[in-house]
């Protein structure tokens, strides 16, 4: 990934970087790019993804819990208006 498209995420994703920083993160999606170019070459003809087993009970009891008091849920957000949460835009 270029130096200009890494400025250009991070300033989207209102991140901060310096120029040995995105050094270092060029060089890490590099590798993340070449691993998953590796991953690509096996086969997974026989690898059936309706058999997995996983750990989790979609049945299981729904239980009521008390909710975080909406005070309580604001407290250390940077910015709230009344009840609620206020987030800035992030389309450009």
């Amino acid at each position: 990934m270029k130096k200009v498209d890494l400025e250009r995420v991070a300033e989207i994703s209102k991140l901060k970087f310096n120029d040995v920083q995105l050094e270092t993160l060029s060089k890490q999606l590099k590798s993340m790019v070449e691993f998953a170019h590796q991953v690509e070459k096996y086969k997974a003809d026989n690898f059936a993804a309706d058999k997995i087993v996983v750990p989790y009970n979609e049945f299981r009891e729904d239980v009521l819990h008390a909710s975080l008091p909406i005070e309580k849920a604001l407290l250390n957000a940077p910015r709230a208006r009344g009840r609620y949460f206020v987030v800035p835009i992030v389309v450009d």
